[in-house]
């Protein structure tokens, strides 16, 4: 505690720096210093009030306030500031503890990944690289959408199977909820939704048991193609086995039957690859309904005649109707 800066007794070990007070003709008087100490007694920062007035509504205009309403701080004052200090450290110290919790748990999760990447050399690095590109695609549309908002999920009930009902409830009202932006659907639905709008011959390869991107989204992708009225320009591949990525010799044959299908007009089939590659995995399966997963809901600036359909559960929002002409909702 030092009632003046300006005149510190001789024989201390501080002064003070009046720059910021020379710059800005202000006057540092009366100051009180409190350290923040951890469980170890450490200090881990301070607290520091300057300048205690006599009337708290009076303005410090001049240097000359500051002689007349400055005072030194009491013991009363020291008493709670240092009570305050005490908190703070604490609040700081529960910060950095859940600081270090989340690092250790970073941490165990790349080595658990890496460890778990060692057994294929083929795909080695998949992670971190899938991880590297979502950060990088979300700060592009987070960029381009002016930081708003292309989903919402308000009104969405999260309910995995797996969990109690209990269990549900506490999930769902954990959820951050955002309601969607008009202009930044807009923007998504016009560079990333895939519209099957293309002359070129397409062939997909997904595992039924992938619990990443469920194979259900090949329900929505057909769809899609149908709507555009190029069905016959996509030829969809199972397998299954292989979870999210881990069916690497189905993609060989797949790529072999893409190529065979461009340069010779071959049209492949489930057979005609699993001719190619008996060892593999492929299967004749179709997935699940899409709509039975992830129910259409209406969104700002989509409008539903946008939304692809082929008549099953859950294609189109409540109240409207699928056009099995146009595949589309209506």
């Amino acid at each position: 505690m030092i009632d003046d800066a300006y005149f510190l007794p001789p024989d201390v070990e501080y002064s003070i720096n009046r720059s910021f007070d020379e710059r800005y003709g202000y006057r540092t008087k009366s100051m009180l210093v409190i350290p923040m100490k951890d469980h170890r007694d450490e200090v881990i920062g301070v607290l520091q009030l300057i300048n205690r007035k006599r009337n708290f509504e009076m303005v410090l205009a001049t240097p000359a306030d500051v002689e007349e309403q400055v005072v030194p701080f009491s013991k009363r004052t020291v008493e709670l500031v240092t009570a305050l200090a005490g908190q703070a450290a604490v609040a700081i110290e529960n910060s950095q503890l859940y600081e270090r919790i989340e690092q250790m748990f970073e941490g165990f999760v790349k080595a658990a990944v890496h460890a778990i990447e060692q057994r294929d050399p083929t795909t080695f690095g998949h992670s971190g690289r899938v991880a590297n590109m979502t950060i990088g695609l979300a700060e592009v549309v987070h960029h381009r959408t002016n930081g708003r908002h292309p989903w919402g999920n308000v009104g969405v009930a999260y309910a995995p199977p797996k969990l109690d009902a209990a269990e549900q409830a506490a999930l769902d009202q954990g959820v951050y909820r955002a309601r969607e932006d008009a202009s930044a659907v807009r923007y998504m639905r016009r560079f990333y939704e895939p519209r099957g709008r293309t002359r070129s011959k397409v062939i997909t390869v997904h595992a039924l048991d992938d619990g990443l991107v469920i194979p259900e989204n090949e329900d929505k992708y057909r769809e899609a193609f149908e709507a555009a009225g190029r069905s016959n320009q996509l030829v969809q591949l199972f397998t299954s086995k292989g979870g999210h990525c881990g069916f690497i010799s189905e993609i060989f044959p797949a790529v072999g039957a893409l190529t065979d299908w461009v340069e010779k007009g071959k049209k492949p089939s489930t057979a005609s690859v699993e001719t190619a590659c008996p060892t593999c995995s492929f299967t004749v399966a179709r997935p699940g309904e899409f709509g039975l997963k992830v129910i259409e809901r209406r969104q700002r600036g989509l409008p539903v005649t946008a939304l692809v359909c082929s008549a099953e559960v859950g294609d189109c929002p409540t109240g409207a109707v699928c056009s099995l002409e146009r595949h589309h909702c209506r």
